[in-house]
């Protein structure tokens, strides 16, 4: 009786292995799926979740504010990806705004929505206008505004900088 109670409990424990280590190599494989199926953005160190922004409605907008509105919405794009090439073409050589997209790595920081845009003044080589921002991640707050100032650059706007 007692060889039968011994037998059982060494069968019981080995079934109870046997299961937890499937179970485990299961959950790993679920992480993994889950990983790659919310990451489709991968860079060279890791992978990062796309998330959707919302931009400046460009349809409600005509002339010079288009244009400047254009190109606050590739800002938030290029920035949101992460994107050190397209990134600075948006910006004045003499730009008072850093555009060294790798000079935080730590920032996660990621625009998720730009609303109310106010143009605060509209000129034929200047255009300064404060934009609704809210934010993922951002050490600074969940939302603010800010002010873009945008320099005509031989017809073509570019931002000269952002407070």
């Amino acid at each position: 009786m007692k060889k039968l109670l011994v037998i059982s409990s060494i069968i019981a424990l080995t079934l109870l292995a046997a299961c937890s280590s499937k179970a485990s190599k299961s959950s790993s494989n679920d992480e993994a799926k889950s990983v790659a199926t919310s990451s489709p953005t991968t860079t060279n160190r890791e992978t990062t979740p796309v998330i959707s922004t919302v931009l400046l409605d460009e349809k409600a907008f005509h002339g010079e504010e288009l244009e400047a509105v254009k190109v606050i919405n590739q800002r938030a794009k290029y920035y949101n990806e992460r994107n050190s090439e397209k990134y600075p073409e948006i910006f004045t050589t003499d730009t008072v705004s850093s555009t060294d997209l790798a000079a935080d790595k730590e920032n996660k920081m990621i625009i998720t929505k730009l609303s109310d845009p106010k143009f605060l003044s509209v000129k034929k080589e200047l255009i300064a206008v404060s934009v609704h921002e809210t934010y993922q991640d951002s050490p600074f707050g969940s939302e603010g505004d800010t002010v873009y100032t945008l320099k005509n650059i031989d017809g073509v706007w570019k931002i000269y900088g952002i407070d």
